[in-house]
């Protein structure tokens, strides 16, 4: 089981294997120049892209997906515990 040192994991579509996941504020800056935020969200590092979720369920409703190609970089900012 993947682990980020939080704890939390994921599972991927179809329930094979675990990716981590944090959880946390999100800034994202693409190599366009664009800057969205996402407060209160979790994010999901996969091979080709970073996917933000508004509420941990990843839901394709309630999920954003930037591919990494697209992406100057991206920084999650953990809530204090």
């Amino acid at each position: 089981m993947a682990d980020d040192g939080d704890g939390d994991t994921d599972t991927d579509a179809g329930g094979v294997g675990r990716r981590p996941v944090r959880r946390g504020s999100v800034d994202i800056h693409t190599r366009d120049g664009d800057a969205v935020h996402h407060d209160e969200a979790a994010v999901r590092y996969e091979d080709a892209a970073f996917v933000v979720s508004r509420d941990g369920s990843f839901a394709p409703e309630r999920t954003e997906r930037y591919p990494k190609t697209d992406v100057a970089w991206i920084q999650v900012r953990h809530p204090r515990r």
